[in-house]
């Protein structure tokens, strides 16, 4: 079993354990070298002797680190002693599943803002050519520090060149937010990327006004080609909502 106070190349030792997922774990570790926290995850053990998903963790790895956006959880580092591990900036804060259950959902403003700056790091994602393939609530992780919301968990990604995803193997994404057509058994696009924000934010929206419901609708669509044409013009819709002026009251004669 990993344990705490565990050096990971040479330089981060492991404090205590942050989560689990169904390939890895993940703690909070302190860089000895520039004395600042972070987050270190690692390979879980029954997959050490699995060559495909060691390719898969350390292409993870490698995907992540073309990425650099204030709403992208950025990846630091990544080696393979004594197992094989990713160092990522360490986010102190609830991810979007927790908030959505303590708060009852949320106001639309925050939900609006949290989903914003979400689809703007998807968006980036997007841009560098690659596809999350698990957007989901708990990859949604909102900082305490400042409530800057981040895209976490890059695990199921894939770059366009990839083309057929080879190395997905029978790893899915998190039921309930996976596009229709992928559980059909169409590879993750953009739009089913899409579809996932659009349902991440039917979960923090209890009862979205008519212009927001007609973002929703039409990001949740079952037919991708019907979908918004990008996630940044998702985002705009949302945005525009936020930007909209206030309808005037009917004054009483």
């Amino acid at each position: 079993m990993d344990r705490a106070d565990q050096l990971y190349g040479g330089r981060y030792r492991t404090i205590d354990r942050l989560g689990a997922g169904g390939m890895a774990i993940v703690h909070r570790a302190r860089d000895e070298r520039l004395e600042r926290d972070v987050a270190v995850k690692v390979l879980a053990q029954r997959f050490r002797q699995d060559m495909l998903a060691v390719r898969r963790f350390r292409r993870e790895a490698e995907l992540g680190a073309r990425l650099s956006h204030p709403n992208v959880v950025a990846v630091l580092d990544a080696g393979a002693e004594p197992h094989p591990f990713i160092v990522m900036e360490l986010v102190r804060g609830p991810h979007a599943a927790a908030l959505a259950k303590t708060h009852d959902q949320q106001p639309l403003a925050g939900a609006l803002r949290v989903l914003t700056q979400v689809a703007a790091g998807l968006q980036h994602t997007h841009d560098r050519g690659l596809i999350h393939g698990d957007v989901s609530p708990r990859n949604v992780l909102i900082s305490e520090h400042d409530g800057t919301a981040k895209l976490a968990d890059f695990g199921l990604a894939s770059a366009v060149e990839d083309g057929v995803r080879e190395l997905a193997g029978d790893f899915g994404g998190t039921p309930g937010y996976m596009a229709p057509e992928v559980l059909d058994g169409a590879p993750p696009s953009r739009a089913s990327d899409l579809y996932s924000l659009a349902a991440v934010a039917s979960l923090l929206i209890a009862d979205p006004p008519p212009r927001v419901g007609e973002v929703l609708r039409q990001a949740l669509s079952g037919d991708p080609t019907r979908r918004q044409a990008s996630v940044g013009e998702f985002r705009a819709g949302l945005a525009g909502h936020q930007l909209a002026p206030a309808r005037p009251r009917a004054v009483a004669a």
